[in-house]
């Protein structure tokens, strides 16, 4: 878990030097609505080179944590 946990802390000073956003609002999604649209989508297509399978609702849970 310890090294699970500076990967994170290292992966958000990359997104920090970088000025980049790390959750969904600060980059304008403000409404929980779309989340369904959108993982379907990404379940569509985009991605076949993930290391493992997701579902529309593994998806939506990853959006829920990033928000």
């Amino acid at each position: 878990m310890e090294t699970a946990e500076k990967a994170i802390a290292a992966t958000k000073k990359v997104f920090d030097d970088m000025g980049l956003s790390d959750t969904l609002r600060s980059i304008g999604i403000t409404e929980k609505d779309k989340f369904r649209e959108m993982a379907e989508k990404a379940v569509a297509g985009g991605l076949e080179f993930c290391q493992v399978p997701l579902t529309v609702e593994d998806v939506i849970a990853i959006y829920e944590k990033c928000f």
